[in-house]
């Protein structure tokens, strides 16, 4: 066993709001080249298992018995929380918002029932 370290080689695109003053986005897009390690290395640099073996290409233990590397996708934490609010009257949804304006999908499962709410777009006031 071994822990491998995948780097992957890219760009992030940071999107600023200049009628805010803040920072509201940010995404990573991935490049084609990508480097692994495992944490434990020789002296001659080569890559090892935890139990010492020298792995030549650390990639091989991440995809073992699998045909390709498990998928596990770029989410990078946006500069503040994404705050929603749901707006209740008379025990019913009425409606869903969102503080950086996309449209919410809400599915509600209420004693068996199951329905989609498309939300409604509303202001919030900036984040902290």
């Amino acid at each position: 066993m071994a822990k491998v370290h995948k780097i992957t080689h890219g760009f992030v695109d940071q999107c600023f709001d200049t009628e805010s003053g803040k920072w509201i986005s940010q995404e990573f897009i991935a490049g084609d080249i990508c480097e692994y390690e495992t944490e434990k290395q020789n002296a001659d640099g080569e890559f090892l298992e935890d139990n010492g073996n020298v792995v030549d290409d650390p990639l091989t233990l991440i995809v073992q018995n699998r045909t390709t590397e498990p998928y596990l996708p770029f989410e990078m934490r946006q500069p503040f929380p994404k705050r929603i609010a749901v707006v209740v009257k008379g025990g019913c949804v009425e409606g869903v918002t969102c503080d950086d304006g996309e449209d919410v999908e809400l599915t509600i499962l209420d004693d068996g029932y199951v329905g989609e709410t498309p939300a409604r777009r509303s202001e919030f006031p900036s984040p902290p």
